[in-house]
C-alpha cells in the first residue's frame, strides 16, 4: 500500500478548477480535498462527488442582484403554478409586473410566494440557486412607484402594454445552495 502511494504521489498532476486540487492524469484521481467534495463509492471504485454549499445571505443577495429573470410561485386551488419574470430588487424586496386579470395578477396579492433564480454550468455540472419566500402584495404608493419606475422598473419581455400590476415580495426567507 505504501508503494501505490508514492506511485499515486509521483504521478503527473494538473490543476482541477473544479474542486481546487490536483488531479492525477495518469489515473484521474484527485491529491488533496475540499470542503464541498465527498468520496463515495461509484461502480465499485470510490469517486469524489461534489456537495451542496448553503449560501450566506449576503451571497444571496448578491446572486440575486446580478440576474433579471427568476420564477414566481404559488400554490392555486389546481395544484402549483410557476412563471418566469423579469424582476428587479430594492434593499429587502423583488418587484416583477404582471396583468392585473391574469392568474399571477389575481392570486399573487396577500398570498405566500416563492422567487427562484439560479445559474447552471451544464458542461461544469456546477450552479447555483437562490429562494426567497414571502407575501405577495401590490405596489401602490405613487411616490413608490415612481421610484421603480426611476431607478428599478423591471421590463417585461412579453405582453408590456398589458403588465400594469407590480407586485412587491418582501422576503421573509431567503436561502441559496451552490454546487462547484
Amino acid at each position: 500500500m505504501i508503494a501505490r502511494r508514492s506511485a499515486i504521489a509521483a504521478a503527473p498532476t494538473r490543476p482541477d478548477p473544479l474542486i481546487g486540487t490536483r488531479v492525477n492524469t495518469d489515473s484521474g484521481r484527485s491529491q488533496g480535498t475540499s470542503s464541498h467534495l465527498r468520496r463515495e463509492p461509484a461502480g465499485g471504485q470510490t469517486a469524489w462527488v461534489k456537495q451542496p454549499i448553503e449560501l450566506s445571505q449576503v451571497r444571496c443577495l448578491e446572486l440575486l442582484s446580478s440576474a433579471e429573470v427568476g420564477r414566481v410561485a404559488l400554490c392555486t386551488d389546481t395544484g402549483p403554478l410557476v412563471w418566469p419574470v423579469n424582476y428587479s430588487m430594492g434593499e429587502d424586496d423583488i418587484v416583477f409586473r404582471t396583468s392585473p386579470y391574469s392568474v399571477l395578477g389575481t392570486m399573487a396579492l396577500n398570498r405566500r410566494l416563492a422567487f427562484e433564480v439560479d445559474r447552471i454550468d451544464l458542461d461544469r455540472e456546477d450552479g447555483w440557486s437562490v429562494l426567497a419566500t414571502g407575501a405577495g402584495e401590490m405596489v401602490e404608493d405613487p411616490d413608490d412607484l415612481a421610484l421603480i419606475g426611476t431607478f428599478r422598473d423591471p421590463h417585461p419581455w412579453a405582453g408590456r402594454p398589458a403588465r400594469l400590476l407590480y407586485v412587491r415580495l418582501r422576503w421573509d426567507g431567503l436561502t441559496g445552495r451552490e454546487l462547484r
